[in-house]
């Protein structure tokens, strides 16, 4: 047998495989949740104002063709009948020519009046005399050797009331201070580098809120009462690799006397009158909502039944507020109080749905309520 064979064994390749490393799966970055939250009216649509119609007209339009008759368009003779004239026009002829001749008597009798000879004046006649009588007036002005004779002023017109002012009815209302602990994320010299780390910001899906103090552009990126809930908030960002530190920086109270209209009856008066301390303790509510949030992940059910009485309130307060605010007052008015409304409509998504990013943007809203509370402060108080 020959040892040599002039073929050679080939083995098949093992299938055996190492091990495929698990794919590592990157957390999902959450989008930016937008809420559908429709702006809330400051006060209910008037009626638009009826204009009223035009009466009919006392007579019917009569054609060109039918008021002068039918003439052929060849034949030179009369082919139709005698106009006639409409039964309202003949009815109005009747009373315009029996005003007419009213007219006529009334002045024909008037001058037959005042054309009378003069003899029938004098005494004895039995009739007045007014040239005497103008006379006796004369002379019963005399007094001494002056004459009190009083003229009208050519030109004069008789004295009116001069209208009396529109009543008022004054409303005091008072805005507690609102305490704020602001976390900040930086303090820059120019617009241009706060707008750069904004935008770092924005990217991430943090809140953020750009202001203008003192020549310097300060970022904001939380808001909260209390110390411990700013701390809740500014824990995230630490975790996230962004140095952030806390300053208080309260809202100051004030009461402002305010003008509405006479017709303002007492319960919108009161109720616009505690527009101030419901709005405080609103804000009080979603801040401390926020925070828990932040630090259970959830909120249970009930926690902001009374958020959502508070909201209510709000709403009812505000559109009596209004009646005695200015039309520039009444836009600050209806932005902040839809600030705080979409900070309401967040916390109710969270709270069915805990998605951080509900918090970041009632963070936010938080955050412009209180810049345009502020100002509307100052407007009131010039």
């Amino acid at each position: 047998m020959n040892k040599n064979p002039n073929y050679t064994i080939r083995f098949k390749p093992s299938q055996d495989r190492p091990p495929e490393q698990p794919v590592r799966q990157e957390k999902q970055k959450l989008p930016k949740v937008t809420l559908n939250t429709a702006p809330v009216s400051l006060l209910p649509p008037q009626p638009e104002e009826e204009i009223p119609l035009l009466e009919e007209p006392a007579f019917e339009a009569v054609s060109a063709r039918r008021a002068i008759g039918r003439w052929g368009t060849k034949r030179k003779r009369w082919t139709g009948s005698p106009p006639r004239l409409p039964k309202n026009m003949i009815h109005a002829s009747i009373v315009v020519g029996g005003a007419i001749a009213v007219g006529l008597l009334f002045g024909y009798v008037a001058l037959r009046i005042f054309s009378t000879n003069d003899a029938e004046h004098l005494p004895g006649s039995g009739k007045p005399n007014m040239a005497s009588a103008v006379q006796e007036n004369k002379q019963s002005s005399i007094s001494g050797n002056k004459t009190e004779v009083t003229k009208p002023q050519a030109g004069t017109l008789p004295q009116q009331a001069t209208p009396s002012p529109a009543r008022t009815k004054q409303v005091t209302v008072s805005f507690p201070a609102l305490p704020l602990h602001m976390v900040q994320g930086g303090v820059f010299t120019t617009k241009a580098g706060a707008e750069e780390i904004k935008g770092t910001i924005e990217q991430k899906g943090w809140p953020v809120y750009l202001s203008e103090e003192d020549g310097k552009y300060v970022l904001f990126l939380g808001s909260a009462v209390s110390r411990d809930d700013a701390l809740a908030i500014s824990v995230v960002y630490k975790e996230g690799k962004q140095d952030v530190y806390i300053k208080e920086k309260s809202l100051p109270g004030g009461t402002f006397t305010l003008n509405g209209p006479d017709t303002m009856d007492e319960a919108a008066a009161a109720e616009a009158a505690k527009y101030g301390q419901t709005e405080t303790d609103l804000y009080g509510e979603l801040s401390m909502l926020s925070a828990t949030g932040l630090k259970a992940g959830k909120l249970e059910a009930g926690q902001q039944a009374q958020m959502e009485k508070l909201h209510r309130s709000l709403l009812q307060q505000m559109r009596s507020l209004g009646l005695l605010l200015t039309d520039g007052q009444k836009r600050l008015l209806q932005k902040e109080v839809n600030e705080l409304t979409t900070a309401v409509t967040a916390l109710q998504q969270f709270a069915k749905q805990p998605e951080q990013a509900y918090l970041w943007q009632a963070e936010e809203s938080m955050l412009r309520f209180g810049f345009t509370h502020r100002e509307l402060q100052q407007l009131l108080s010039r």
